[in-house]
């Protein structure tokens, strides 16, 4: 059996609101609004790696160090 425990500082970090305490127990510190907003700002790249495996890019300056064979 779970025990929620009510914190006094259950608010969203992006617009003050009050959020719901599984949420915040969980670890998130967003409502599901502010949450999915967040979530939509991140973006990433998907790239194949010579003779390797694909890889995550998330930060654009990786992006020109990859490819170090070519000419």
């Amino acid at each position: 059996m779970c025990t929620i425990i009510a914190d006094s500082s259950a608010f969203c970090r992006e617009c003050g609101d009050d959020m719901n305490p599984h949420r915040w127990n969980l670890g998130y510190t967003t409502c599901l609004e502010c949450g999915e907003k967040v979530a939509r700002k991140k973006k990433h790249c998907i790239v194949p790696m010579h003779k390797s495996n694909y890889t995550v890019i998330t930060d654009k300056r990786d992006l020109f160090r990859i490819n170090n064979k070519s000419g």
